[in-house]
């Protein structure tokens, strides 16, 4: 009889031992599909100072506080962002994008800032004013559908969307709104 009962009791065992192990290993999988997949960056980066040369000549000099890069490329500038833009020729710094915030998406090869985006010209005293501004690198193009204000030394110009080359020295308003001499 006693063994009967240990005989019972190892039974039973095995089976509770069986049963919680499927059902651990249940819930497990249960757990994976509840899991959310992190979307946060995985790079944070503070003072960039990103210097792109030619032949030993700087071009491009690109400053931001803080830069967050995420795994598919694309880059976040929360903190701002400031691109210097050189003339090969003279290595001197003919503009200056500026803007409080900024993205790269590396699909598309652009970047977009945003808030408070002025672009200057110092060679030509110009100076771009604007909430949203593309940037094509590739085409060193500068472009926006948003409104935009221009001042030259002569004169104030407003309009709707800009495309421009990315020095800022020669643009093209496309719906001009106004034009005000400020002599």
């Amino acid at each position: 009889m006693c063994d009967k009962k240990l005989f019972s009791i190892s039974s039973f065992c095995i089976c509770l031992l069986t049963t919680v192990a499927i059902l651990g290993a249940c819930n497990k999988k249960e757990l994976h599909q509840f899991e959310k997949p992190y979307k946060g960056p995985l790079l944070v980066v503070s003072n960039i100072n990103a210097l792109v040369s030619d032949s030993g000549k700087p071009q491009i000099l690109m400053r931001a506080p803080q830069q967050l890069e995420y795994e598919s490329g694309n880059r976040y500038f929360p903190k701002g962002i400031n691109i210097d833009f050189y003339d090969p020729d003279t290595t001197k710094k003919p503009s200056q994008l500026t803007a409080k915030k900024g993205k790269y998406n590396k699909l598309k090869n652009e970047y977009v800032v945003t808030d408070n985006v002025v672009i200057q010209n110092y060679i030509e005293k110009k100076k771009l004013e604007t909430e949203e501004l593309h940037w094509d690198p590739v085409n060193h193009k500068i472009y926006t559908d948003k409104f935009v204000k221009i001042q030259t030394p002569e004169e104030l110009l407003t309009g709707t969307g800009l495309v421009s080359n990315e020095d800022f020295s020669s643009y093209r308003i496309l719906k001009v709104a106004g034009i005000f001499p400020l002599q």
